[in-house]
């Protein structure tokens, strides 16, 4: 989708599909779904209503800025495919804590603490901060997504470098 020059804007749990049972990690097989919310990163700058669900949006989802480079009242927004990187984050640490109370919610987005997303340390399972566990890779992989500012985030590029890094790892 990013390659292709899109932001998607709503990556949750419920917008993922399984196209067959899982038996290992090699076998995984999905697909998104509701594309309701997709956007040319050419038309995601121009004002728009706030997209996706806000618990997993980006913070620059809610933000606008006056357009200085035009004499008439214009907004714009700041949208890049890291909004969906962001998401990926709070996608996967909903899954790791299999618990949506893992963030301190206040009015329906997650909490921010020293540019990150506060994440509860009573829902961080002591094996996601082993550093020999399986899970500690995809819990810091999730962690880089859920900065404050965009740039701080990896790319998508990164994120499926890290996934495949692991996959190769399980046997």
């Amino acid at each position: 989708i990013h390659e292709q020059g899109y932001i998607y804007y709503d990556l949750k749990p419920e917008n993922i599909v399984l196209l067959k049972e899982i038996k290992t990690v090699h076998d995984v097989n999905v697909r998104l779904i509701d594309f309701d919310f997709m956007e040319t990163k050419d038309n995601a700058k121009k004002k728009k209503p706030e997209q996706g669900s806000r618990l997993y949006s980006a913070p620059e989802v809610f933000k606008v800025y006056r357009n200085t480079s035009s004499d008439k009242e214009d907004f714009v927004r700041h949208h890049t495919e890291k909004i969906d990187i962001f998401s990926f984050g709070i996608f996967t640490i909903v899954l790791l804590t299999k618990n949506y109370n893992a963030f301190n919610i206040k009015h329906e987005t997650p909490a921010f603490k020293d540019g990150s997303v506060f994440i509860n340390p009573e829902f961080i399972n002591p094996e996601f901060i082993n550093p020999v566990s399986e899970f500690n890779k995809l819990f810091k992989l999730a962690k880089s997504c859920l900065t404050l500012e965009p740039e701080d985030r990896p790319d998508i590029n990164r994120v499926i470098e890290t996934l495949e890094s692991m996959k190769s790892e399980t046997p």
